[in-house]
């Protein structure tokens, strides 16, 4: 299975995520939404984006760069096993919008 989404952020870091909407927002988890992935694509518009592992995420900490010049997406994984969830990731990037794609275990 394969989902999409995007998600508007702001300077201040929020859980990627929040991208799903309903009991997601404002940073929770919620398990009924929250998928592994096998591989999650990252593309950023109109701003670069920013990933890393925390609330601490900003345009000087953190873990990789999404550039929104670069045309090209971001991939994290594919992992073989375990696999990534969308509120394992911090983002931010004022006036950026993150789109993922992601492949589900």
């Amino acid at each position: 299975m394969v989902t999409s989404g995007q998600l508007a952020l702001a300077a201040a870091a929020q859980r990627l995520s929040n991208a799903y909407g309903g009991a997601s927002l404002g940073n929770g988890v919620n398990p009924a939404q929250d998928l592994p992935y096998r591989q999650v694509l990252l593309y950023a518009e109109s701003a670069d984006a920013f990933v890393g592992a925390d609330s601490l995420v900003t345009s000087t900490i953190h873990g990789i760069k999404v550039d929104s010049a670069e045309n090209l997406p971001v991939s994290i994984g594919p992992f073989p096993d375990g696999g990534i969830k969308l509120s394992d990731l911090w983002v931010a990037g004022a006036s950026a919008t993150l789109h993922f794609l992601g492949i589900v275990f």
